[in-house]
């Protein structure tokens, strides 16, 4: 496919997530990397220049300049721009007292719900930890909670205690071994906290759908009793979200590499 392309990428806590865009409108199949692989052979050294490369990164600095390096030596005069959380953008409104300290893929998250779904949404990210965010269909963002994800929390058992540092099994509604307690507690607790969440939403009379994505999301939603759209890559559905919005207000922090090289 032809015409102006952008480099997508979401930097997560194990791996990035990366997609071409082209036209600001045809998003591709993501692809996804570890951060160890990136430097040796970046995986889009074959691929013509992108006009922009835009991104989410979660991880640390360390991270974070790897994706930098690898970009750059492919196309070193290709800008790259980290998303930051504004106050208002591509149709939603940050709820946060310092929208800045929203996570970036959260924010990213937010904005494609509001792009995919007209009403109220409640935007769940099961990966390494488990993000629960409400959005009213007016485009309020009302705040989220953050949990342990699943293997965060098995991790967390194995570790403080004696007797549970045990592989875990699966998930079964009774379970009779401590492999499957272990598994299907843990993922029990994961659908409590975004069926909660959903109580709350419809507490005050909003009725939210579930949008789901991550790692583990397939394990997750057969559990929740909700109305749930599983959707891969909202994170990047997010990032095209704001290619397609007014860009009249800086949504995207210097990279790193420019940023130490001016101070």
């Amino acid at each position: 496919m032809n015409g102006v392309r952008h480099l997508l990428l979401d930097g997560g806590n194990t791996r990035l997530k990366w997609a071409w865009c082209h036209e600001r409108q045809h998003l591709q199949p993501a692809q996804v990397v570890d951060y160890a692989a990136l430097q040796a052979q970046p995986p889009w050294r074959a691929d013509p220049a992108p006009l922009e490369i835009w991104g989410s990164c979660v991880t640390g600095a360390q991270q974070r300049a790897l994706v930098e390096q690898a970009c750059r030596a492919c196309w070193p005069e290709v800008p790259i721009h980290w998303v930051v959380p504004q106050a208002d953008a591509a149709g939603v409104h940050n709820g946060y007292l310092d929208p800045t300290q929203l996570g970036p893929d959260r924010w990213l998250s937010l904005l494609a719900a509001r792009r995919l779904h007209a009403g109220d949404a409640l935007v769940v990210s099961a990966g390494t930890a488990l993000t629960i965010d409400a959005l009213t269909a007016a485009g309020q963002f009302l705040g989220g909670v953050i949990a342990p994800g699943l293997q965060l929390i098995l991790e967390a058992l194995a570790g403080g205690t004696a007797r549970l540092a045990r592989r875990p099994g699966q998930y079964v509604a009774f379970p009779q071994t401590t492999g499957d307690a272990l598994y299907s507690g843990a993922l029990q607790a994961m659908a409590g906290a975004v069926q909660q969440q959903a109580r709350l939403m419809q507490q005050r009379g909003q009725t939210p759908v579930c949008l789901l994505s991550g790692g583990d999301a397939s394990l997750l939603a057969p559990l929740l009793t909700l109305q749930v759209r599983q959707v891969d890559g909202l994170v990047l559905e997010g990032l095209l979200s704001l290619l397609q919005a007014d860009r009249g207000q800086p949504l995207a922090e210097i990279p790193l590499q420019d940023r130490q090289s001016s101070s």
